[in-house]
């Protein structure tokens, strides 16, 4: 039968790599640990590699994928399964909670290295949501294939040459592992480096308190954006923060940002959130 998608080579705005070899398919799929009874939303299926491997395995499937070329693509190949759902879309615009209807769902992908940290934080945020109002889809693991570095730097911890942003926003909401690295001869196009499998489960509840997650985002993005300063000097001149000399804490301003634990970070932010605060209202008094 003649197919009537595009050309399916891959495409480079998109980051693409298309896992190949059908003997690591099979072992990330066992890795993942899936049940009859879950739902999963898989980002990024692509040509369905490891989406028919899945099938099998779980009662849905919802599988969003934002190029057009392999929606119709995997319409023609795998359309015909009835666990199975096809959306074109782009995932950091897909709406989790609506989509799936509440339901407990896990989530998984073969993420383009290029938008690994927002696909992170698109997923954080939804499970900080969930904390926040129990609105936002129940999250029971997230797991992803990535580029292994950025997954050392996900789980990393502090006093770590590689704890940075993505640390803190992921221990703050999940505890992580890797399941497993995969080498670049399970792709094609064939990548120069080693890809980690991973999986994020949400915890209970947050590891500390954050009242503004916005304003915590800013300090922690700030503090690592000159990790090899002292946050005297990171955090100064930031726009929308105060000046933390303010603080009037020597031992605090003198340390590193690589060297705070999330609890601390946790409380900077309250520290500077509140100071920020009373400078908002002197000024508005003024």
């Amino acid at each position: 039968m003649a197919k009537s998608y595009h050309s399916l080579d891959p495409k480079r705005s998109l980051g693409q790599n298309f896992l190949s070899d059908p003997w690591w398919i099979a072992r990330i799929a066992d890795a993942l640990s899936l049940g009859q009874e879950d739902c999963v939303l898989e980002i990024g299926p692509g040509k369905g590699a490891l989406t028919r491997e899945l099938l099998p395995r779980t009662r849905d499937l919802v599988a969003v994928e934002i190029d057009g070329r392999m929606v119709e693509h995997l319409q023609a190949e795998l359309g015909h399964h009835e666990n199975l759902r096809i959306v074109h879309a782009d995932f950091l615009r897909y709406n989790l909670s609506n989509e799936l209807g509440g339901r407990r769902v896990r989530i998984m992908g073969n993420l383009p290295y290029h938008v690994t940290s927002a696909i992170l934080m698109r997923v954080l945020d939804e499970i900080r949501r969930g904390h926040e109002d129990g609105q936002a889809a129940q999250i029971t693991d997230f797991s992803i294939m990535i580029q292994k570095e950025v997954a050392q730097r996900i789980l990393a911890g502090p006093g770590s040459r590689t704890y940075g942003i993505l640390s803190v926003f992921t221990a703050l909401f999940c505890q992580g592992e890797i399941l497993l690295d995969v080498p670049p001869n399970a792709f094609f196009p064939r990548p120069k480096i080693t890809s980690a499998v991973i999986r994020l489960r949400p915890l209970p509840a947050p590891l500390a308190h954050v009242e503004d997650w916005d304003f915590f985002r800013r300090v922690v993005r700030a503090a690592f954006n000159q990790r090899r300063k002292m946050l005297r000097r990171s955090l100064s001149g930031v726009p929308g923060l105060p000046e933390p000399e303010a603080l009037h804490d020597e031992d605090l301003l003198s340390r590193r940002p690589e060297s705070l634990s999330v609890a601390e970070f946790a409380q900077l932010a309250a520290r500077l959130g509140a100071l920020n605060k009373l400078q908002q209202e002197d000024a508005h008094e003024s």
